[in-house]
This record gives C-alpha cells, sequence and structure tokens, in this order.
C-alpha cells in the first residue's frame, strides 16, 4: 500500500461521527439551544411538527430556541433561510419573522428581494446559522455589512459558526467515516477517492480569526459557547503531523492544533459597537 491507501485506510477505521462524547467549553452567557421554549410532547411543539418535518424540525427548532424569550413583539431576519423552516416554525405561532436567501424559496415570508428586507427593517434579532463559513471573506463582510443596515441599534447578531477545522467541516456526512478526511488530505487526493466537499472557508483557528472579523467590522462579542467534541486518540497519535504540515505553522503546538480542531462549533451573540 502506498502512503495514500494506507492514510485512507486508518481515516476509514476511525469510529463514527456519533461516537464520543460531546464537551461544552463555556463560561459564558449566550443563550443555550436547548431552551424549554418548545419542549418536546407539548401542544405547540405537535404543532410546529405540522409545519416542518423531519430532521428539519430539529433545525428550526434549535434555530428558534436560541431566542431570548422568544418574544411575540421582537421581529427577527433569518438572514440564509434556505428553505425557510424557521421561518414557517416562528410564524406558526404567531412570532414576527422574515427570511432572506440568495436562492428561490416557496416559504411564506421568505424573500430574495433585499428591498423587501430593507422595507421591513429594523430587526432587534438577525439569525446567521452555519452561512458565513460557506463564503469567502469578501462574502462575510457583504453579509455583515448588509445587516448592518437592517438592525435595530439595540439588536443582536445570532452566529452559528461551524468551522472548516471541525472533525466534519465540508459537511460530508459519507457512509463510511471520512472523519477530518479534509484536513488530512490534499485537495488532488480528495478527488482520488471521491470526496467532494460543500464550499467551505478554510478557517483553521476559528476563534481567533472570526472574532478579529468581528471586530474590524465593528461588531462587539456580547457572549460566545464554545462546542467541543473529543478529537479521536487516532487522529492525534497518527494524523496530527499532517494535519499540522498541511494547514499550521511549524512554531503551532499540537496541543493548540488539538484544541482548534476539537471546536464542532461556536455560538457567537453580537451587538452593533
Amino acid at each position: 500500500m502506498d502512503t495514500l491507501e494506507i492514510l485512507i485506510a486508518a481515516i476509514k477505521s476511525l469510529p463514527g461521527l456519533s461516537g464520543g462524547y460531546d464537551i461544552t467549553d463555556s463560561n459564558h452567557d449566550c443563550p443555550d439551544l436547548t431552551s424549554e421554549l418548545w419542549p418536546r410532547g407539548t401542544t405547540e411543539f405537535d404543532h410546529m411538527a405540522t409545519v416542518i418535518s423531519g430532521a428539519k424540525i430539529i433545525r428550526g427548532i434549535e434555530q428558534a430556541s436560541i431566542l431570548p424569550a422568544a418574544a411575540l413583539d421582537v421581529k427577527m431576519l433569518d438572514y440564509g433561510c434556505g428553505d425557510g423552516e424557521l421561518i414557517a416554525a416562528l410564524n406558526s405561532t404567531g412570532r414576527k419573522a422574515v427570511g432572506y436567501d440568495k436562492t428561490s424559496t416557496k416559504t411564506a415570508n421568505c424573500y430574495v428581494d433585499w428591498s423587501k428586507i430593507i422595507d421591513l427593517a429594523p430587526y432587534k434579532l438577525v439569525i446567521l446559522y452555519d452561512v458565513i463559513d460557506h463564503t469567502d471573506l469578501a462574502g462575510i463582510i457583504e453579509i455583515l455589512e448588509q445587516i448592518k443596515t437592517v438592525i435595530h441599534s439595540n439588536g443582536r447578531i445570532f452566529v452559528r459558526i461551524h468551522p472548516f477545522s471541525s472533525v466534519n467541516g465540508t459537511h460530508d456526512f459519507s457512509p463510511v467515516n471520512l472523519a477530518f478526511a479534509h484536513m488530512c488530505l490534499t485537495p488532488s487526493e480528495s478527488l482520488k477517492i471521491g470526496l467532494k466537499p460543500w464550499d467551505h472557508l478554510k478557517v483553521v483557528l476559528p476563534l481567533e480569526f472570526y472574532e478579529r472579523v468581528f471586530g474590524l467590522l465593528g461588531l462587539a462579542v456580547v457572549s460566545k459557547k464554545i462546542h467541543h467534541s473529543q478529537v479521536n486518540p487516532f487522529v492525534v497519535s497518527h494524523l496530527m503531523n499532517r494535519i499540522k504540515r498541511l494547514h499550521y505553522s511549524e512554531t503551532m503546538s499540537a496541543e493548540h492544533i488539538e484544541k482548534s480542531i476539537s471546536i464542532n462549533y461556536i455560538d457567537f451573540l453580537l451587538a452593533p459597537s
């Protein structure tokens, strides 16, 4: 077996992505995604289940449960709303919410025309759920500058970051576990095994990078919540040197790298400064 074949075999031997355990490393006060806004088994949850189905209800509930008390009078914008599952869930319970996405959407109160979003402004809460990782730096700047023009002076921006450097950062949920394959393989090596990941901004030190970007754009970090997963010992023992060579400086410690790649996602709560 050549080096690439050995590496591929090693990656495929890793336990499933659902294995291990989660560690939430936070001393901050960012709203938790497991709030009691719509507890399972309640009438409101059952009603929402008729509006959005399958896996999308999980995304809708997770997004909605970040809202501070989800007050009926809080006007909200879901930027990058996709199919609009969050908007459908919020509107179905009388909450004021609209969505924006650059692709077409058939969900009520979701728009592809930014002028509609401007007409309905200002918003007390804007949600960016797994959006800015899938553009480039110019795209991040454009999105956040747009949001700054429609957010209330006392508003907040919730940003869910799912960094490139996380275990499945490029969203490759393959039947064969390819955890950290995007960090271990070069683009040409990835193509050899048929791995075609989503577009994903290559950020390998997410905390340092995103906090810097937010600050430069005049957005203050009100709070943050960092969600970690245990890095498989095999990755640490056998793949760390390659990950370091491909993505990090020679002076970066293995401990720092392991801490960075253990970050599954980060929840930021931002405010205009």
